[in-house]
């Protein structure tokens, strides 16, 4: 009931009726992210530039990777010159085949921020699969740490703030809600995470070395390279969920 969430007014016009959830019926967005390369160029030289990159001989061994399927999946689909949500069969096959061929090169690495950058503070790995949270902490332990917004274009995330359905604490989660989208309290979570707000009127209360970093907010033409992770058919989902167990089957990934 967004008569109870006056503060909804804060949220930007290009946050608001999202192909996932028209009307906002469901959901509020409190932030966003790109999805890039962290990289200790300190450690390997040559920089890459994107996807495609990372099937480099020269970067064997050094590659840190989430267990973020759509990301992972699409990246490599990107890489080959496919659609980032391709459901075509054929295309899914040959990432699936690129992505093994990948596999002796990877570290899976913990989703939390906390545990995925000391392995790359400590040289463990070169190249993370990461974001904004992380390249703010690795880059204050390290200088030397870039962050590199791939050339096939970036897969993009938001977070939203949802009640459930069969919630007996409705109205209690519409004054949270609204709590959360006071400009001075959505500066303060953006200040904390380092992830960019969708909160027009937080921005004066957010940090000029945050506002100001294009890691956490990209320029408009990175944005608009973008690729918004949308739902696949149902058919598309299966297929993806059976890329996935078969990657992760084979033996060669590195724990």
């Amino acid at each position: 009931d967004f008569a109870k969430v006056p503060n909804f007014k804060n949220v930007l016009a290009n946050f608001r009726d999202l192909a996932f959830d028209p009307g906002n019926r469901y959901s509020v967005p409190i932030d966003y992210g790109t999805t890039g390369l962290l990289v200790r160029a300190d450690l390997i030289g040559a920089t890459p530039s994107g996807w495609a990159d990372l099937w480099d001989p020269r970067y064997a061994g050094k590659i840190g990777l989430r267990a973020q399927p759509r990301e992972i999946i699409g990246m490599t689909l990107l890489s080959l010159g496919y659609a980032f949500d391709s459901e075509h069969p054929r295309e899914l096959e040959a990432a699936l085949q690129r992505l093994l061929a990948l596999k002796p090169s990877v570290t899976m690495v913990d989703i939390e921020a906390n545990e995925a950058v000391p392995k790359l503070l400590s040289a463990e790995i070169a190249i993370l699969h990461g974001y904004a949270e992380d390249f703010r902490l690795a880059h204050e332990a390290n200088p030397k740490v870039a962050y590199v917004l791939p050339r096939e274009g970036t897969p993009l995330w938001g977070d939203s703030l949802v009640i459930a359905a069969n919630s007996p604490r409705k109205q209690t989660a519409e004054v949270f809600i609204n709590f959360m989208l006071r400009p001075e309290i959505a500066a303060q979570q953006a200040n904390e995470k380092k992830y960019a707000s969708t909160n027009e009127a937080a921005l004066a209360f957010i940090k000029p070395e945050i506002r100001n970093d294009p890691a956490i907010y990209p320029p408009n033409q990175d944005l608009q390279k973008g690729h918004a992770i949308l739902s696949l058919s149902p058919e598309g989902e299966k297929r993806y969920a059976d890329l996935w167990a078969r990657f992760l089957a084979d033996d060669k990934l590195d724990q």
